[in-house]
């Protein structure tokens, strides 16, 4: 599952809910051994809108199981992206691979754009604080449970070792 972007639908139109929905249908209908949820390049979105996505992975138990659930997290999972997985972490059993995040478990998001008086530049300035892990959570960023190391050569010859880490990965 490719979720580059925390919005209410897919590229194709289609809500979250019901691609949640035709995902765990999948999974019982053909015996998927494991679904990976790739959010190493979603830098975030809409806050309010992964929520029914993120109860249907949590509450279905043949998606929600400890060796069949992974989430691919990388540098560029931020923002939206990065509350979506402290809640993965919080309600489901996945295992996470590849990179640690580039933003921490609690974090400034909803960013709105500023222009700079002088310079007329814009910026955005992020203006709400989420906390969806415990108050005293001080980590800076989510650390895969498997890490892999991700290379030029690797990208540019076509290489996937995160994916080649997790259609690998046994259960002890």
């Amino acid at each position: 599952v490719q979720y580059n972007a925390v919005q209410a639908q897919t590229q194709s139109g289609e809500s979250l809910s019901e691609f949640g929905k035709r995902i765990a249908e999948i999974v019982t209908s053909k015996k998927v051994d494991k679904v990976v949820i790739d959010l190493r390049h979603n830098v975030g979105g809409d806050n309010t809108t992964y929520g029914p996505f993120l109860d249907i992975i949590s509450n279905d138990k043949n998606l929600n199981q400890k060796g069949k659930l992974f989430a691919i997290i990388g540098r560029s999972t931020l923002s939206a992206a990065g509350n979506f997985v402290t809640e993965l972490e919080r309600k489901t059993k996945t295992i996470f691979v590849g990179e640690p995040t580039g933003g921490s478990p609690n974090q400034y998001g909803d960013s709105e754009v500023v222009k700079l008086p002088n310079s007329g530049l814009e910026i955005y300035v992020a203006t709400r604080y989420w906390q969806k892990s415990d108050a005293d959570d001080s980590r800076l960023s989510h650390d895969p449970h498997i890490r892999v190391a991700l290379s030029s050569s690797d990208f540019f010859g076509g290489h996937d070792p995160v994916m080649k880490a997790i259609l690998s990965y046994q259960i002890d």
